[in-house]
């Protein structure tokens, strides 16, 4: 005997248009296989998310001493300045003014090499790290690494940073600013820019 419907326990928004009775009831009465991940360690958990706000600060710095330098030395607009960083961190891409006025940034070999090895990290731990970060579950081995790569990371970008707020300085002294004008100037900007 079949069982009548009960069609005040089914919601209306429901709709089982095109829908087949039975489709799965051959792979249910097979078995269902579930598969046990292994438990989370919450404190290891919460100091690597600890670890990776800690990096994406540090790659917000550096990017917000770049609008400073793009914005404070060669003296353009708040929002452009952030727009070359942008392309600068993101995409690695840097027009013929920007290298210029980067030169003694880049052309010192082991600030260069740095640079250039932290883009790949930055964008890395930017748009890609969450996802390995939701498979620290699978493989407690993995923290390790990932521990490591963020804090090497971290460190990286703050020495970048406050190399880089350094040539904001020292450009800007030069040019008959005193320091306590120079870090309200650099405040502004960087204020300015995150509220864009």
């Amino acid at each position: 005997m079949k069982k009548p419907v009960d069609d005040e326990d089914m919601p209306n928004e429901i709709d089982f248009t095109g829908a087949v009775r039975g489709k799965y009831a051959s792979r249910y009465r097979e078995g269902v296989s579930i598969r046990e991940i292994s438990p989370l360690d919450p404190i290891a958990f919460y100091e690597t998310q600890s670890r990776l706000g800690h990096a994406l600060w540090q790659a917000q710095t550096l990017e917000a001493a770049f609008v400073a330098y793009f914005s404070l030395v060669q003296e353009m607009a708040v929002q452009e300045a952030g727009a070359h960083a942008h392309e600068l961190l993101e995409h690695q891409a840097i027009g013929k003014q920007q290298t210029h006025h980067l030169r003694q940034f880049l052309d010192l070999k082991d600030v260069s090499e740095r640079f250039y090895r932290l883009l790949p990290e930055r964008n890395w731990i930017v748009h890609r790290c969450t996802f390995e970060l939701s498979n620290l579950a699978e493989s407690p081995d993995r923290r390790h690494d990932i521990t490591v790569r963020l804090e090497g990371f971290a460190d990286e970008a703050q020495y970048l940073s406050q190399y880089l707020i350094s040539l904001v300085e020292v450009k800007l002294s030069r040019r008959g600013m005193s320091p306590a004008e120079i870090e309200q100037r650099t405040k502004q900007v960087i204020k300015a820019w995150a509220a864009a």
